[in-house]
């Protein structure tokens, strides 16, 4: 066991540096840093209508709503600064949101008691609408889920600069900067 310790020592070719980092590859490792958050929430809207004077029909609507958070891979940097790569990581954002029409069924609708309870495809619309910007914009004010996605994406990017080490047997000289 000795001898072959020291033999394979003699002839192990020298770790190679390695000079570029491949940004696609990162971009990818980004995408699989995206949250997800469902939201089941409550919208409420208001519509007017004429009955022999002007009312005002309360809707209140069920809903589900998907919100993805992550980093856009389009924004991802990377650069060489004395011989080492450096990868800067941009804030994390709100990628995507999204209403499950399905989500809006018979049950999911209750309005106050008056002699109009239909509900219109506008009152659904603006009832989406709403919905989606309500949780936008309480998603964005979720600065730990953003601050956690783009942590996620350097830990992820961290471990495949790593792992592409071990299996090439070469040295990266890096640095993730986050942004």
């Amino acid at each position: 066991v000795l001898i072959f310790f020291i033999k394979n020592m003699l002839t192990a070719k020298p770790r190679e540096t390695y000079n570029k980092i491949d940004i696609e590859r990162m971009q990818e490792i980004c995408k699989l840093a995206t949250i997800e958050l469902d939201y089941n929430d409550v919208a409420k809207v208001s519509a007017s209508y004429w009955f022999f004077k002007k009312r005002n029909k309360q809707l209140w609507i069920e809903h589900k709503v998907l919100v993805k958070i992550g980093i856009d891979e389009n924004k991802l940097e990377v650069s060489e600064e004395n011989d080492k790569q450096i990868i800067y990581i941009p804030k994390a954002e709100i990628l995507n949101v999204y209403c499950d029409p399905e989500s809006f069924t018979e049950d999911s609708f209750s309005i106050e008691k008056t002699i109009l309870r239909k509900v219109s495809a506008k009152e659904q619309n603006t009832a989406m609408s709403n919905a989606i910007k309500e949780i936008k914009n309480d998603a964005e004010g979720q600065s730990e889920c953003l601050r956690d996605a783009q942590k996620r994406a350097a830990k992820l990017i961290e471990n495949d600069l790593k792992q592409l080490q071990i299996q090439t047997n070469s040295i990266i000289q890096y640095e993730i900067r986050l942004r």
